[in-house]
């Protein structure tokens, strides 16, 4: 039983998160828990100088967005600029449990529960 409800969470915390942050997910959103990341080198012709800020969702999911740009709906400010390289490594840095809010909250109730 206890299985069925932690699995019965995770699918209706993934349809949550597809139906209602679909429209608004930043283009840069990056999970890095899978072991290949893929990078490219950048040419003289592609560097991105572009400014990002660290945002965060309602869910403590990370991401990137262009500085200068209004906030995605839905997304606040995580108070960290920089490069994209450095923003990246700050997420990598902070966001050690993949795990959407809503899943953790209902895993730590359950397991209150046993």
């Amino acid at each position: 039983m206890k299985n069925a409800i932690i699995k019965l969470v995770v699918v209706a915390s993934v349809l949550f998160s597809v139906v209602f942050s679909w429209p608004v997910t930043p283009a840069f959103a990056f999970n890095f828990s899978s072991a290949n990341v893929l990078m490219t080198t950048a040419t003289d012709e592609t560097v991105d100088n572009t400014v990002y800020r660290v945002i965060v969702n309602y869910e403590e999911q990370y991401s990137i967005w262009p500085a200068d740009r209004e906030l995605p709906l839905g997304w606040k400010d995580a108070s960290k600029t920089g490069s994209k390289e450095e923003c990246l490594a700050y997420i990598k840095e902070v966001w050690t449990d993949m795990r959407p809010l809503s899943l953790r909250k209902a895993m730590e109730e359950a397991a209150g529960r046993s």
